[in-house]
């Protein structure tokens, strides 16, 4: 009896450290990496760094120091960046294999550096105006290359161009229509009668509003006292 006890003891305390040793094979090892961001020329510590790994939403920012700390995982990668640095790279796998630390420790510590990102202007000349009429005066007669559409288009609205376009081209169906429509138009504007081609005319509509007040009130005037006394 006390033999099948122990026995099964000991099966139980290797199941348990086989099913610990298969949880640590397939959960993810999770690394506390604390780093310090410098700038490469001055040696000094970049504040409010934006520290960011790629393809997650995790995140932080550097302190005033340049210091910031974030979970990681060896699969990782990390990117920092910070206005008017060129953005940082670490690979967390390739860092763990020229890392000098304790292997075993949980606590992962890095310097990153940031080279600064130089940005050329271009040169800007000021010219003194003392009042806006100067001014005005010298943009008029600046020397400014005029672009090929603006070319084409003062020179196809030139009145001589015009008036031989009118002269050649042959009225499509589309203007006919709508030459019509104003011969139409004239025509009942001079009897006196405002035609209702469209639902949005003026005078349509005037004397609909017309024709409804009116027969509203015969309508109220009228005698409904069909029963003599």
């Amino acid at each position: 009896m006390m033999n099948f006890f122990r026995s099964t003891l000991f099966l139980f305390v290797l199941l348990l450290g086989m099913q610990d040793l298969m949880a640590q094979q397939t959960t993810p090892r999770v690394y506390q990496l604390s780093g310090l961001v410098i700038a490469e020329g001055s040696q000094e510590p970049v504040p409010f760094a934006r520290v960011r790994i790629k393809g997650t939403r995790r995140g932080s920012f550097a302190n005033v120091e340049g210091f910031y700390s974030i979970p990681v995982f060896a699969t990782d990668t990390i990117y920092i960046s910070s206005i008017g640095y060129r953005r940082g790279k670490l690979i967390v796998a390739d860092y763990l294999k020229e890392y000098h630390g304790n292997p075993e420790s949980p606590y992962l510590y890095a310097i990153n550096y940031l080279k600064e990102d130089s940005i050329v202007l271009p040169d800007i000349a000021i010219f003194p105006y003392n009042n806006a009429t100067e001014l005005r005066t010298a943009l008029i007669n600046t020397n400014v290359d005029e672009a090929i559409e603006s070319i084409n288009a003062r020179e196809n609205l030139n009145p001589d161009v015009m008036d031989i376009l009118i002269e050649t081209l042959d009225i499509d169906e589309g203007e006919r229509v709508m030459i019509a429509r104003q011969l139409y138009y004239n025509e009942q504007q001079q009897r006196g009668v405002a035609p209702t081609a469209t639902l949005f005319d003026p005078m349509a509509i005037y004397q609909l509003l017309n024709y409804i007040h009116r027969k509203t009130k015969e309508k109220k005037n009228r005698n409904f006292d069909y029963w003599p006394e």
